[in-house]
């Protein structure tokens, strides 16, 4: 499924300041600058966004409708979400583009953060 830059960056900004709002509180009409716009495939792509009024920037891996990684360009702070698409296409971007190491067993899944293992829930949708 092709999905076209314009809707990727859409989903992509609406995504962000969703959990920029839920996390931080920042306002869900928040300014937002597109600053880098690649893609990676069809239905797949890496953006930097600016937030002006907050002297920060986000990069973001969406994938689809989902923003698995999102990166604070001033911090390590990193937020990982699967929207429940526990899929081996998630977990290998999550792998590629995160500082988490995440596998699967007996249908569980797990991160490695810092040599300590956890179980993905304890991480999911949150900055770390």
């Amino acid at each position: 499924m092709y999905i076209s830059k314009n809707n990727l960056i859409e989903r992509a900004k609406y995504n962000l300041l969703e959990d920029l709002n839920k996390h931080f509180e920042v306002p869900l009409n928040a300014r937002v600058e597109l600053v880098h716009f690649s893609r990676c495939s069809k239905n797949q792509a890496y953006i930097e966004f600016k937030l002006p009024d907050y002297n920060d920037s986000y990069v973001v891996l969406i994938y689809v409708s989902t923003n698995v990684v999102t990166k604070k360009c001033s911090s390590t702070l990193e937020l990982i979400n699967t929207d429940s698409w526990y899929s081996a296409t998630t977990k290998k971007l999550i792998n590629q583009y995160s500082k988490l190491q995440v596998w699967q067993k007996n249908f569980e899944w797990f991160a490695r953060l810092n040599g300590i293992t956890v179980s993905f829930g304890e991480i999911e949708g949150k900055f770390i």
